[in-house]
């Protein structure tokens, strides 16, 4: 009798592990949340455009161009989280991700007086994107339950600052020719755009990830705008569009839950 009921146990047992097992066998990579964070290289990319001069009345309306377009060159970092659900070999999901992009891009504003005109009335520039943060769907296929390449496409904010300086000096007065000497002018806001990427992730373990990125962000046209005098008594206003775009090449490391 003892032995029948032994082997009754022993079959209850082993009925409630070997399904256990199994699933723990066969739990699925790119499924569920996941938070990670990220180091790269990135490349800020600067479009000058024409800079219109208010004056007071007596003086009149100016327009500054043939600016000098530039690019910055750093390292960017970032953290992110997101989540993914697998259906067979296919993902799709969403990440959000904020990261800090290096460098500065320095270049100028404006080199031409269009209308007088004159050349060589340099204007210099200098743009950062303080931060940056993003929305975006992904879609992805895995292979081998250990592999996943994936594409990326969604919403960007980025944070742009902006500087300009009279670099012009005329010499018989020692000043500068399109506002006060030595007033250097800024100007910050945040901007909307969209980005897009691919990339490549590998399970290294049955928690962490290790993942490959190429993203673009394109943050369209800022319009600018400064106050500054033309003289000590004389306020004037200072107008320019630029184009900005952001390109990153990163590597990351993501925790699965």
């Amino acid at each position: 009798m003892k032995k029948i009921l032994y082997t009754i146990l022993f079959a209850i047992s082993a009925s409630c592990l070997i399904p256990a097992n199994l699933a723990a066998q066969t739990k699925l990579a790119f499924d569920g949340p996941y938070v990670g964070a990220s180091l790269g290289y990135n490349q800020t990319h600067v479009r000058e455009g024409d800079a219109k001069f208010n004056y007071p009345a007596e003086y009149g309306q100016y327009i500054a161009n043939n600016g000098q377009n530039s690019k910055s060159n750093g390292f960017i970092r970032g953290l992110n989280f997101g989540y993914d659900y697998r259906i067979n070999n296919f993902v799709i999901g969403g990440e959000f991700g904020a990261s800090l992009p290096g460098g500065r891009a320095d270049g100028y504003a404006a080199t031409y007086d269009a209308t007088t005109p004159k050349s060589n009335m340099p204007i210099s520039s200098s743009t950062k994107i303080s931060s940056l943060f993003i929305a975006k769907p992904k879609v992805g296929f895995v292979f081998d339950n250990k592999t996943m390449v994936y594409g990326m496409a969604g919403l960007a904010r980025g944070k742009i600052k902006r500087t300009i300086l009279d670099a012009t000096p005329v010499e018989d007065c020692g000043c500068t020719v399109w506002w006060e000497n030595n007033n250097s002018l800024s100007s910050s806001q945040n901007k909307f755009g969209y980005t897009l990427g691919i990339g490549a992730e590998t399970m290294i373990t049955d928690n962490f990830s290790l993942k490959f990125e190429i993203n673009y962000v394109n943050l369209g046209t800022i319009s600018s705008k400064y106050s500054t005098f033309l003289l000590e008594t004389a306020p004037m206003s200072i107008e320019q569009s630029t184009k900005i775009t952001n390109k990153s090449t990163t590597l990351g490391l993501s925790y699965k839950f």
